[in-house]
């Protein structure tokens, strides 16, 4: 409840100053006002995370993981019922960019102010934090718990130490890596694709809106039908389509049948695999059901969770990285426009690059999927190898956790404070 107080505290806050934020362009006080809101709830999203994970281990072995994908469903379907709104409320006149409307632009006669926008999203979240006020309870004490803060930090601390001493621990650091970062890498023509395709306000929203009932409904196919298979075949074959469905881009770089470079083509070639996503999406999670020992079910779960982040901001750096030798910097609508001899050069570019973000995608799941294994017996077998019950696989699963982790991190930072 902490986390959740703060964050609306945070929220209110926002309402009351956004418009100072914009008059003064005090951009940066306004992102780190998002960011401390961001850093209240962060309390209770790994508080809730901890619940949900504690709660699956009482779920039978052919059911274990439906409480994680239920409340991954509902998470994406508030997501996409917040972002209808946003959509709705912000795509008036105000909110459109600078300059004449795009061809085909739908601005829409009505909009709420940012102050507004704010105040709408704390009166929305408002009746859940009341719900949770009334409904969520602490469990019973247990007799050994820790009589104070110094106590129950060393006991966490060995509890965590005992935790990362596993080769299930690392294993699955490795594939949060290697499949967040390689089988997930961004097609470096991406920006250069939505520069051309020029989509407005309301289709990025209407998008948006799509690509979470997409995401819904893919958790939704996993829990029905492939919850019992094996979880390599589930995550390969997730990714592999969804690798392919990326070449879609190709489409709009060549603008197949006339229909293909535009906003609307864009907005469904860029949200709908998230249906194939979705279906993937809680695969690694059911392993953490496994190996995460009482009272630190948080702790392990956010552990692989910061993997997967620091893999985000790796995909991210690796994107830059590739991005360089195909020289697509100036590739961008403007360009396309002012200089049509250059188009030819501007397609085999983006195409290459498209290609090859396909063919790393394919080959990094190929790799990375042996990392994780394929059921919940594996993942125990794993978890009491006992030769790796060592301190030494404790600091190891540090040290492959961490250097990339500070890699990107710092790869990102550098290039965002130039």
């Amino acid at each position: 409840m902490f986390g959740w107080t703060g964050g609306l505290g945070m929220l209110a806050v926002n309402a009351l100053y956004v418009d100072s934020f914009v008059e003064n362009h005090q951009f940066d006080l306004y992102v780190k006002s998002l960011g401390l809101m961001c850093f209240c709830y962060c309390f209770s999203d790994v508080a809730a995370d901890g619940m949900v994970v504690e709660m699956s281990k009482f779920e039978p072995d052919d059911r274990k993981g439906y409480l994680m994908t239920t409340c991954q469903m509902l998470r994406f379907l508030m997501m996409m019922i917040s972002t209808a709104f946003g959509t709705l409320a912000m795509s008036g006149e105000s909110y459109q960019p600078p300059g004449p409307p795009a061809p085909g632009a739908l601005v829409l006669p009505f909009e709420l102010s940012l102050c507004a926008v704010h105040w709408m999203l704390f009166v929305l979240a408002v009746p859940f934090y009341v719900g949770m006020w009334v409904w969520v309870r602490d469990p019973p004490v247990p007799e050994d718990h820790p009589a104070s803060i110094c106590e129950g930090a060393r006991v966490n601390f060995g509890g965590v130490w005992k935790a990362l001493k596993s080769f299930a621990v690392f294993m699955l650091i490795v594939q949060c890596y290697g499949n967040q970062a390689l089988a997930n890498l961004m097609n470096p023509a991406n920006n250069a694709v939505a520069s051309i395709s020029k989509p407005t306000n309301i289709q990025t929203g209407i998008g948006a809106v799509l690509g979470n009932f997409c995401m819904v409904a893919g958790i939704w196919i996993f829990r029905k039908f492939c919850m019992a298979t094996s979880w390599r075949i589930t995550l390969f074959m997730s990714e592999f389509f969804l690798a392919v469905a990326g070449a879609l881009s190709l489409m709009s770089i060549y603008d197949t049948w006339g229909i293909s470079r535009n906003g609307w083509f864009y907005m469904f070639s860029s949200n709908m695999p998230t249906l194939i996503q979705g279906i993937g999406r809680v695969v690694s999670s059911l392993a953490i059901i496994e190996i995460s020992p009482k009272g630190l079910e948080a702790t392990v779960y956010e552990l692989l969770v910061s993997a997967n982040n620091g893999a985000i901001s790796l995909n991210t750096a690796l994107q830059t990285v590739f991005a360089a030798p195909f020289q697509l910097d100036d590739v961008n609508s403007e360009n396309w426009d002012l200089h049509p001899e250059m188009v030819p050069t501007y397609q085999t570019r983006m195409a290459m690059a498209t290609v090859f973000a396909l063919s790393v995608n394919v080959i990094g799941a190929a790799l990375f999927v042996w990392f994780l294994p394929k059921n919940a017996e594996q993942c125990r077998a794993w978890a009491s190898k006992k030769s790796w019950h060592r301190n030494w696989a404790a600091v190891l699963n540090i040290v492959v956790f961490a250097v990339p982790f500070v890699y990107a991190n710092y790869t990102t930072v550098s290039r965002i404070s130039g």
